[in-house]
């Protein structure tokens, strides 16, 4: 597969589109599907209130308006939507193989798809790092 086409190249890094290229056909990678920008700043400093609460409901009613879109995707490539409602942040987890992550880069409400990949510590604290908390430092 071939990942070198402007609009796709934009929307995924150049290390998963390395991945992708390099996967079998039909094995699944876990993708977060994040919509391009919408929202344009009214005013300054953050918004409060009712205004934020606003801003979470039309993300989140946004987010719920791309599942029936990104479904057929989904079903044409043989993959799945993980996420189940929408959210304040308008992303959407999907599982699929691919060709559905480039047929997802088509759509064109998607600003970028990322590999969703576990998150581990940076330093795992040894025994000696750590305060005894239970003694009595005299």
């Amino acid at each position: 597969m071939e990942w070198h086409t402007d609009g796709q190249e934009s929307k995924i890094s150049h290390e998963f589109a390395e991945r992708l290229a390099a996967m079998p056909c039909e094995q699944q990678v876990r993708a977060i599907v994040m919509p391009a920008p919408y929202m344009v700043s009214q005013g300054e400093g953050r918004p409060r209130g009712a205004e934020r609460q606003a801003i979470i409901r039309e993300a989140r009613q946004r987010t719920e308006q791309t599942f029936a879109e990104i479904d057929k995707v989904l079903a044409e490539t043989g993959g799945r939507r993980v996420t189940d409602a929408g959210n304040a942040l308008g992303f959407i987890v999907v599982e699929t193989t691919a060709d559905g992550i480039e047929a997802i880069c088509d759509l064109d409400w998607v600003g970028s798809v990322l590999e969703d990949q576990p998150i581990y510590p940076v330093h795992e604290p040894k025994p000696a790092d750590r305060p005894d908390r239970g003694s009595n430092p005299s």
